[in-house]
């Protein structure tokens, strides 16, 4: 014979659905922080690159010519994920001449340098330039 076990009591439900639904609430809110701290991370990480190729090309004459002084310079992970190549970026610049928006190829030197190995600049008029014409037209990939 087979003894069933005793009724589970209205106290016992109620502290068993508050058990589940405070791990469904910390579950979430570790979700919800482990999203927050990656796309954190990674506009850290892209801001980091913009800073840098900003410092490969802020002396480029093209750059000088057309763009001036670089004030703001702005990742466009849009444009930058519809480009053939891993290492290719587009950046949006405003300078103290105009804005125009930059596409760039890079090599990762070390983690503080990323070195600009082709680059072109469009300006808000549609003119484009190569930031290095001795190289000729970009690689493709």
């Amino acid at each position: 014979m087979t003894v069933a076990p005793p009724p589970i009591g209205p106290e016992k439900r109620a502290s068993i659905s508050k058990g589940c639904v405070a791990a469904l609430v910390v579950g979430a809110l570790v979700l919800v922080g482990g999203v927050v701290g990656v796309v954190y991370f990674f506009n850290f990480a892209m801001d980091m690159v913009a800073d840098q190729v900003r410092r490969e090309v802020e002396d480029n004459p093209v750059i000088v010519e057309h763009v001036g002084i670089i004030e703001e310079i702005d990742t466009d992970l849009a444009a930058s994920a519809n480009e053939p190549g891993v290492e290719v970026f587009v950046f949006s610049l405003t300078g103290s001449k105009g804005n125009a928006r930059l596409t760039v190829e890079t090599v990762t030197v070390d983690a503080d340098r990323e070195q600009v190995t082709w680059g072109r600049l469009r300006t808000q008029s549609g003119e484009e330039y190569d930031l290095f014409p001795d190289q000729g037209p970009k690689p493709t990939q």
